[in-house]
């Protein structure tokens, strides 16, 4: 054992993995250790009368199956069911782990956990459905490889017949113990590692890579030369050792009790930058601050290697900013940066909570909310800069408020994310103000009207004007691509510079220093890209970046396995620095404006359907719904990937290849309502109403929320509307989706569903198409006063149009149903 060793544990790193030999100390229900292989062979042999004559486990277990049939399960539960751990599984059952696999079918270590660990323990069969590992351990789960004694039907993995049938179907938890070995440390322990099925899905990891595993340990008592050879061509290093040497171990080198707190500091420094030599107050705080960035010059260079000053900072080929590059003040101090910084440092009304940048794509809110973090923070100000991926922003505000009394600032890189729990944080006299930014169309569609205007002040990011030019040139020439420019006179640069800065800073610059378009950079880039596996994964991470997700090293391993593809992602994007950014096992294209831009303009439709056929199949591994299963960031790249108006867009209006994809995962996703209200969204869009209503009305009963059961009343008087239906079911159909609107109205907060405007426009072209135009007069009267009344309160341009349709019905008695839906 070795100090690496111990800093793996420390931080939480090393996965635990226990074959046979690990339980035998633990005493069965018939007070004796359960048998390993060879005994369990014996056993089952004399049980049957047989001469047992060393046959192996998986012969006698072949043998026996179809002679015992269910009598065998009996036999197994005798022998290895209701076990007492040992003293060893108990102190290790203690630790925190990120994963523990076994190959035993014995439930003495799964006891052990329920008695000692402050995990809360997921039990997983090999049949199980994947889920993510808890980043804090907090979770832990516990699976069995080669199947449980309390789960007989999930089957065992014991004969030649059984490996076949493992290696052929690749199991979801197979495929992740492989991922796992290739990502993080194993330490084995009670086995030799004779597991075909292991190494059938490391060879299919390790295959076209020069990748190596990291390095990890198998204990056990002996091996002989050739073993240990064998082992250390995966990286496995062999430790003459016991189960019972290794708890020793601990016991000396752990003095005090591991506990989950202890690896979430270790795992997240800046909790220790937080709260200092005081220890985070729960799991829950830790949890909840995993990720936030208190702002501060020291603690953030410290985080970053110094970059060589004749290098060209990634930041003018077009990169977000680092904090590196903040700090280094490698962004022009362009005038309305300043202006903006200064009018939120200066702020002395009390009632506003928080400052809202608003500006276009590309135009420098990401590097200006940086600036304005570091500027606060040098002037004395606690300040905490949070990602885009918030489980519970109120719960994290508590916890900031608890270690603040008094004002501190909070940075959200994007608005749009927090942008209905924000509204319910003000007011609440807590010491936070916020400060955030927002592409203009988002802000002006989905965000304005959800923020009261009273509490927020909204600073706009505009074109650079002629002042901003020589600060732009001046740090172009110290950290940026200089010669194209170089060769211009002084007025040509300054040209160059306004010309094509004045509307999109980042593109402009791009262009600037290029000498060509934005499009045409890109492009380039593109061809570049060597092989169909790199343009493969930058694909994946173009489809993560454009929807301001990242995409997890998890999402990404099981992507390229899914194609087919067994190369690691950290070792595609090494091959892609330039284009992708890999930190803290996820990755993303260098800004999200050059992945729209490659999705939208420069990859072909049939590499962007297998990427997102790959990312689908990633996701299908998990628990319906699949978004309960998953982190936030995960599940908003899994609602994007699906949107129906997202693959019309991609796929470019391609009918066949878009119906494609939710064709050919409908059985992976058949209990999962947002599959199919996509899928019946799509059908809508490409006029096939029928079949749309039939996939609504699996939607609603798979998962009946509030968005499939606005969709599938929408659906109904759709096809009403359409005259695809009888009279009485027409007449059933506006009672029924009238009813399910009407409640609706009252429930559903949405930026793109609108109950009333559904239930106007739907039950009026209803009445109409069964000729009941008078009552239609009467109902649209009584909707546009309910319309007028809302409109009142809150302008919305959505309902002012359907107020307008439903008085020229009115008035003139006109109305165009065909115009109220796709």
């Amino acid at each position: 054992m070795n100090s690496e060793l111990e800093q793996h544990i420390r931080k939480g790193n090393l996965v635990l993995f226990l074959g046979a030999g690990a339980s035998i100390n633990s005493i069965n229900s018939l007070r004796k250790n359960p048998p390993l292989g060879g005994e369990l062979a014996e056993t089952i042999a004399k049980e049957l009368g047989w001469e047992y004559k060393g046959e192996s486990l998986k012969t006698v277990f072949s043998a026996a199956k179809p002679r015992l049939g269910n009598g065998l399960y009996n036999y197994l539960e005798s022998q290895y069911k209701h076990c007492t751990p040992s003293r060893e599984y108990l102190t290790l059952a203690s630790y925190p782990w990120p994963r523990v696999y076994t190959t035993n079918i014995d439930d003495a270590f799964e006891k052990a956990l329920s008695i000692n660990s402050k995990q809360k323990i997921n039990i997983k069969g090999m049949l199980s459905r994947v889920s993510d590992k808890d980043q804090l351990l907090a979770k832990l789960d516990y699976i069995y490889l080669n199947g449980s004694v309390s789960r007989h039907e999930d089957g065992y993995v014991f004969t030649p017949e059984d490996y076949g049938k493992a290696s052929a179907k690749s199991y979801p938890w197979y495929e992740e113990l492989a991922s796992d070995f290739m990502q993080l440390p194993f330490i084995f322990i009670g086995t030799k590692l004779d597991e075909p099925v292991f190494y059938h899905q490391v060879e299919r990891l390790k295959h076209r890579t020069a990748s190596a595993a990291p390095k990890s340990w198998v204990l056990t008592p002996d091996a002989t030369d050739i073993e240990v050879l064998d082992l250390q061509s995966y990286g496995i290093n062999y430790v003459k050792a016991t189960l019972s040497d290794f708890v020793k171990w601990l016991d000396s080198t752990f003095k005090t009790q591991l506990t989950v707190k202890d690896v979430a500091q270790a795992r997240n420094p800046e909790l220790k930058v937080m709260f200092g030599d005081n220890e985070v107050e729960s799991l829950e705080a830790a949890k909840l601050l995993n990720g936030v960035i208190p702002v501060s010059r020291a603690s953030l260079s410290s985080s970053y290697h110094r970059s060589n000053p004749g290098t060209i900072r990634d930041f003018y080929k077009g990169f977000k900013p680092t904090w590196l590059d903040v700090i280094e003040s490698v962004p022009a101090p362009l005038k309305q940066f300043e202006n903006i910084s200064r009018a939120i440092a200066e702020c002395n009304d009390h009632s506003i909570e928080a400052h809202i940048l608003v500006g276009p794509a590309g135009s420098g809110k990401s590097t200006l909310l940086k600036m304005i973090a570091i500027e606060l923070s040098d002037q004395g100000e606690k300040v905490y800069f949070l990602p885009n991926e918030v489980e519970n922003l109120g719960k994290l505000i508590h916890t900031l408020n608890n270690y603040n009394d008094k004002r501190f600032y909070v940075v959200i890189e994007r608005v749009d994310a927090v942008k209905n729990e924000l509204p319910k944080l003000f007011g609440k006299g807590n010491n936070a103000v916020y400060i955030s930014a927002e592409g203009q169309n988002i802000w002006h569609n989905r965000v304005e009207a959800k923020l009261p205007p009273d509490v927020i002040n909204v600073h706009k990011v505009e074109d650079i004007n002629e002042d901003d030019v020589d600060p732009i040139l001046t740090k172009l020439k110290n950290f940026g691509p200089w010669t194209r420019l170089a060769k211009l006179d002084v007025n040509a640069r300054k040209r160059e510079i306004y010309g094509k800065s004045r509307r999109q800073l980042l593109i402009g610059l791009m262009e600037a220093t290029t000498g060509i378009g934005f499009e045409q950079i890109i492009q380039n880039d593109y061809e570049k890209i060597a092989s169909e596996e790199d343009r493969f994964f930058f694909v994946l991470a173009c489809l993560a970046s454009m929807h301001k997700c990242q995409l997890s090293n998890t999402i990404a391993s099981r992507s390229l396995s899914k194609d087919g593809i067994a190369e690691p992602p950290i070792s595609l994007a090494r091959k892609l620095q330039g284009i992708i950014v890999a930190q803290n096992d996820f990755f993303a294209v260098r800004h999200p404006l050059y992945a729209r831009k490659s999705i939208e303009s420069i990859v072909d439709t049939g590499l962007i359907k297998r990427a997102i056929s790959a990312l689908l199949q990633a996701f299908s591994v998990y628990t319906h719904p699949v978004i309960k299963s998953l982190t936030k960031n995960d599940a908003d790249l899994f609602k994007a990937i699906l949107n129906h108006h997202f693959l019309i867009d991609v796929l470019r209006e391609d009918e066949t290849l878009i119906t494609s994809i939710y064709q050919d995962h409908e059985k992976y996703f058949e209990a999962d309502g947002l599959f199919w209200l996509q899928y019946g969204l799509c059908k809508r869009h490409f006029g096939d109403q029928a079949k749309a209503y039939e996939i609504l009305n699996t939607a609603f009963n798979a998962y009946p929320h509030d968005h499939t059961a606005h969709a599938y009343a929408q659906q109904m008087l759709i096809l009403v509307a359409a005259k695809k239906t009888s009279v009485q079911t027409s007449l059933d159909y506006i009672f029924k989706a009238t009813k399910m609107l009407e409640s609706l109205d009252d429930t559903l907060e949405s930026d793109d569903t609108y109950p009333l405007v559904t239930l106007a426009e739907g039950h009026i072209s209803a009445l109409i198409s069964l000729d009941k135009t008078s009552a239609a007069k009467i109902k649209a009267k009584e909707y546009e006063s309910r319309i007028s009344d809302r409109l009142r309160k809150r302008y919305d341009s959505r309902l002012a149009s359907c107020k307008q349709k439903l008085l020229k019905l009115a008035t003139t008695g006109y109305w165009n149903i065909s115009n109220n839906y796709s």
